[in-house]
């Protein structure tokens, strides 16, 4: 039977997230779920290790929101609860609201962060009331959604008058790419109407959204490919971690990120309601 989006997803995260087992870990995606926010972070002024560039990315994000100890946040997405756990030193604990669409990733959640709320909700169909939050934090999972305009929409449902939007994000500008890189392999996780053909394209599908201001960052330098450029560095200085598949995969995929025309890009995104 052909799996939903909901199953694969859960399928891949999980076994990452929960198990810590990777089938062909050619990208050393192990290595960036260390901390628990499996993420390629945010190299920008220097980093030296995956850890710190995942903090300077929940830190970049989170200096977007006001400076409230009483603003209410939901984090979309939440993983297994890392970056809702940070935010803490930021958002009282109550005030913190995560979503998840796997069971098994909310279980860990609730027992690394007891006194945030966690719950299983889609991104699209928010559970809530009309102007709830605050703010609303997205790592690296609105390229997930089906569609992203929706969760757009719903985003801007659940925010407050002035609230803020705060999120690091997967743009694909051309499906077909997928068949070419990846052939023979399922692509339900990237839905095709996600695809925009630019960054513009990808804000004017904010504003669209009721946004009154959009901020869209290219940090595909920063993000994805400074990731590799360490991956790459790792490896070569490990001989007894380091092959040959591994290498090259992440050198092909570097060429391809940095290329003109590019087919991906990573942005960060800061919108106001």
């Amino acid at each position: 039977m052909e799996k939903t989006l909901v199953q694969e997803l859960n399928d891949s995260y999980d076994e990452v997230m929960t198990n810590q087992k990777s089938s062909g870990d050619a990208y050393g995606l192990l290595e960036i779920d260390k901390l628990g926010f499996y993420n390629f972070g945010y190299w920008e002024g220097g980093a030296d290790s995956i850890e710190i560039a995942q903090i300077k990315l929940i830190e970049a994000l989170a200096s977007f929101f006001p400076e409230k100890k009483d603003a209410t946040l939901l984090d979309v997405g939440c993983g297994t609860g890392a970056a809702s756990k940070f935010l803490t030193k930021y958002f009282s604990p109550r005030n913190i609201t995560g979503i998840n669409i796997s069971e098994k990733q909310l279980e860990v959640c609730r027992a690394i962060a007891a006194q945030c709320d966690f719950r299983l909700m889609d991104a699209t169909d928010l559970d809530f009331e009309d102007a709830t939050f605050d703010c609303v934090l997205c790592i690296e999972s609105a390229h997930h959604f089906k569609p992203r305009t929706q969760f757009f929409r719903e985003a801007g449902r659940v925010l407050k008058s002035g609230g803020r939007l705060a999120l690091q994000d997967t743009v694909l500008h051309d499906f077909k790419f997928l068949e070419t890189a990846f052939p023979g392999e399922s692509y339900i996780s990237w839905p095709q109407e996600n695809c925009v053909p630019d960054l513009a394209a990808y804000r004017d599908s904010l504003l669209q959204a009721g946004f009154s201001y959009v901020r869209v960052l290219d940090v595909t330098d920063n993000a994805v490919c400074a990731w590799m450029r360490f991956r790459i560095k790792q490896l070569e200085q490990d001989a007894s971690a380091a092959d040959g598949y591994s290498v090259l995969e992440n050198h092909r995929r570097l060429e391809q990120f940095t290329r003109a025309q590019s087919p991906w890009s990573w942005c960060m995104v800061f919108a106001i309601k």
